[in-house]
């Protein structure tokens, strides 16, 4: 009897066990974005250059954090690059900076920079917040630029887009 108490009571507690498992709630998923960035995409004037390069933008709705990486090629004396506020057919204002030069030498090539932005911790530009920063991303209104000397508005540019 005393066995069957025990494989009794051993049940019930797995049973208890599983039954706790469905309540777990499941973080969101990362939000993954691919940037490429060209100087045609450069608006209002198109850039006519050989530069080029790209960008993965990976939300963590869980963690409160936007991750990034850019990288370019063939890039002379950048100045800057910014996530900016604007759709794919107009200029906006700088939300957040991800790299402030300036870089020398001729054909930069690789990452150029990478970093996280917080909703706590992180400096924006203007009245931009990390929420303003991460709605513009999931709308489409988010592009992402790089400067240089050469091309101060911006050499090349793309849209943060999933």
């Amino acid at each position: 009897m005393r066995i069957s108490r025990t494989i009794f009571a051993a049940a019930v507690a797995l049973v208890s066990l599983a039954a706790c498992g469905d309540d777990e709630v499941t973080p969101p998923a990362p939000e993954r974005y691919i940037v490429s960035l060209t100087g045609l995409a450069e608006r209002p004037n198109p850039v006519t250059t050989t530069s080029t390069g790209s960008a993965v933008v990976t939300v963590f709705p869980s963690a409160d954090s936007i991750e990034w990486q850019v990288n370019v090629a063939g890039m002379d004396s950048i100045t800057a690059g910014h996530f900016h506020a604007a759709d794919v057919n107009n200029a906006g204002p700088v939300m957040y900076f991800v790299f402030s030069g300036p870089t020398t030498g001729r054909g930069v090539t690789g990452l150029l920079n990478s970093g996280m932005v917080r909703r706590t911790g992180s400096t924006f530009s203007g009245a931009f917040t990390y929420d303003s920063l991460l709605t513009r991303i999931r709308a489409g209104t988010t592009y992402l630029n790089v400067h240089t000397r050469r091309n101060g508005g911006g050499e090349i540019r793309g849209q943060v887009s999933k």
